[in-house]
């Protein structure tokens, strides 16, 4: 049996591939604000994704697989 996990923005490549630092100082975004979204305490917005992903000249795939379902 196959089971699956729902999504959870910490599972987002991002939060492993850049410290909160790093995304601060890049994006300009609070370091508290970038907190509750790797906490999963708001969301992270399609706006917010495609703008770091614009700023960090990365692919939006590449840094959030928001929906998306994992198996375990």
């Amino acid at each position: 049996m196959t089971t699956h996990t729902k999504y959870t923005p910490s599972s987002d490549p991002i939060w492993s591939l850049f410290t909160l630092d790093e995304l601060h100082d890049k994006t300009r975004y609070a370091e508290s604000y970038l907190l509750c979204l790797k906490e999963g305490r708001k969301p992270t917005s399609p706006r917010f994704r495609v703008f770091v992903a614009t700023v960090l000249g990365q692919p939006e795939g590449k840094l959030f697989n928001e929906g998306e379902e994992t198996d375990c």
